[in-house]
């Protein structure tokens, strides 16, 4: 199995493994101190143990790596959706090399239910929440079932693991002063790609109320302005990858008609979404004084959707608006004060 160590000298992770039986000794490039190189020097580990083990004759086109990805790019009709699965699937090969599970038929139940523990409760590293974990799980078993399809597997173990979805903690409603302070604060950003990325997914978030991922648009084709430059409509590919219409809020018009004037076809680049989410949270954090507790990107759909109540919008229209599909999770973004309910006094007579 490929090895990692520390080697004098070097501020780099240096990697140990075998090509046709010869030993290999090699910097990764890679540093030690940053977390994030960290993660990719241990995904490369996991693909070296990998290609050691894929040299077994009887696991053949049944390795993971022979058609995992393949499938995956085949799956997924939108890049976002395909950045999500392949994350998933970095954290899953680490485990799956580590116990030289090469090929999907050598999974068992037992596996599924430690690789949740080894997440949630790891011995070394950072834990993450029984969501992430469950959710990595599901990546898993969308492809134990294309296993099960292909003969590489006769059943799929990932089913019925009995691992219940948590409690998501309550994202809180940003005031008008919580928004100025969150655009002063992008304003700062020193980098021009990123903050290119933060003014434009805050931006169409604020007045759609969409999440991150659904910001990433081709302003030629996703947004239609009627002639006279009054109204409009914005198309995503919401969660489920599923299309989605909405009217284009009037604010957000002058915005992509000077992209549309520049040719623009993405509103930013999907390299810089990627990093997108680590630099939300480092703002946040950043104006912690300044917003409420647990506020983080999301909280603009939680404002949008509660503005939105606010004005005796209905509910179905609000739903429409927002691209919410059930009624119980619509309901869960409404942040009502008491005093949203004096007008309720008129009704009781």
């Amino acid at each position: 199995m490929a090895s990692l160590y520390k080697r004098n000298g070097s501020p780099y992770w240096w990697i140990k493994y075998q090509v046709n039986a010869v030993v290999r000794r090699e910097s990764t490039g890679l540093r030690f101190d940053d977390h994030a190189q960290t993660r990719s020097a241990h995904e490369l580990k996991a693909e070296k143990t990998l290609a050691e083990l894929r040299t077994n004759p009887k696991v053949g086109d049944e390795h993971w790596e022979c058609w995992v990805l393949p499938f995956l790019e085949g799956h997924c009709k939108s890049p976002l959706t395909l950045v999500a699965y392949k994350k998933a699937w970095s954290t899953l090969r680490p485990f799956l090399a580590a116990r030289k599970i090469v090929c999907p038929r050598q999974l068992t139940h037992a596996h599924c239910r430690d690789y949740h523990s080894s997440r949630t409760h790891p011995p070394h590293g950072r834990a993450v929440n029984s969501n992430t974990a469950r959710d990595e799980l599901l990546v898993l078993c969308l492809l134990m079932s294309e296993a099960v399809r292909l003969g590489f597997s006769p059943t799929n173990p990932c089913r019925n693991l009995g691992i219940p979805t948590t409690p998501r903690k309550l994202k809180p409603e940003f005031s008008n002063e919580n928004l100025e302070a969150i655009q002063q604060a992008i304003e700062c950003v020193e980098d021009l790609a990123m903050k290119t990325f933060m003014q434009m997914s805050f931006l169409i978030a604020r007045y759609q109320g969409c999440r991150c991922a659904e910001t990433r648009l081709n302003p030629m084709t996703d947004v239609k302005i009627a002639p006279d430059g009054q109204s409009g409509r914005i198309h995503f590919r919401i969660k489920g990858d599923r299309d989605h219409v909405a009217p284009l809020h009037p604010k957000l018009i002058p915005l992509f008609q000077r992209l549309q004037a520049e040719g623009c076809t993405e509103t930013y680049p999907l390299e810089t979404f990627k990093r997108g989410s680590r630099a939300w949270s480092r703002l946040m954090a950043s104006i912690s004084d300044k917003l409420p507790a647990g506020a983080c990107f999301h909280s603009l759909r939680v404002t949008v959707v509660s503005r939105l109540a606010r004005d005796s919008v209905s509910m179905a229209k609000a739903m429409r608006f927002v691209g919410h599909a059930s009624q119980v999770v619509h309901q869960v973004y409404q942040r009502l004060n008491c005093e949203d309910l004096d007008d309720c006094l008129t009704a009781v007579n």
